[in-house]
């Protein structure tokens, strides 16, 4: 990819974003990562290998929509998107120059926003906001999803988890930090307060822990 493309891509992220943060579908800004002590070679950044499901593919799919067989060895990563990729105990390794990094980035955006669409259109009134460099997101909803048959519920916890893992991707991706982590909100759409929050990956999704009547 040309410098002008870079540059053209990175003009269109500013135009795209918004006040409340970046919208899916923005082509994210990614930062140069510098080498340690001096070393060369192109950088490596580490994933959860439960991300093998979306990670450079091309096409959309929530998690557990299909059975995706568990990945080893050699990841088949497209070359725009990295110079190679290797699956090691539960992580993948993927090395990737910036622009290979930045196409990686902008491709999961393209997947994060039908995966909130799909989310968002379970209940019209839900919301949802990610901060433009990834670092937070927030899910608009309320106990409405309990309520339902436990197919409804298995789904919209997978919808959440799959915009969750994405997020987080491009958070890894845009900021160069495999360790970094993912600040998430559960809010009460009703009352806007909070019903749950954690930092991801330290910490887990409980929806059956929420006390919703709480939130209002």
């Amino acid at each position: 990819m040309s410098k002008r493309i870079i540059a053209i891509l990175m003009l269109l992220t500013l135009i795209a974003l918004t006040a409340c943060g970046a919208a899916p579908g923005a082509v994210p800004t990614v930062e140069p990562v510098e080498q340690e002590d001096g070393a060369t070679g192109t950088p490596q950044f580490l994933f959860p290998k439960s991300y093998a499901w979306f990670l450079g593919k091309m096409d959309y799919a929530p998690l557990g929509a299909s059975n995706v067989p568990a990945p080893s060895g050699d990841y088949p990563i497209p070359p725009e998107f990295g110079e190679s990729a290797m699956v090691q105990g539960n992580k993948i390794i993927l090395t990737a120059t910036d622009e290979q990094r930045a196409a990686l980035a902008a491709q999961t955006d393209l997947l994060l926003s039908q995966a909130v669409d799909a989310w968002m259109n379970l209940n019209p009134e839900y919301t949802f906001q990610n901060a433009e460099d990834y670092s937070s997101l927030v899910f608009g909803m309320d106990e409405s999803y309990s309520a339902i048959d436990v197919e409804h519920q298995i789904e919209e916890t997978n919808l959440i988890l799959t915009i969750l893992y994405m997020v987080h991707s491009n958070h890894i991706l845009v900021s160069g930090d495999s360790d970094i982590t993912t600040e998430v909100k559960l809010v009460n759409y009703h009352s806007e307060k909070t019903a749950q929050e954690f930092s991801y990956p330290t910490q887990s999704l409980e929806l059956a822990a929420i006390q919703w009547e709480e939130t209002y």
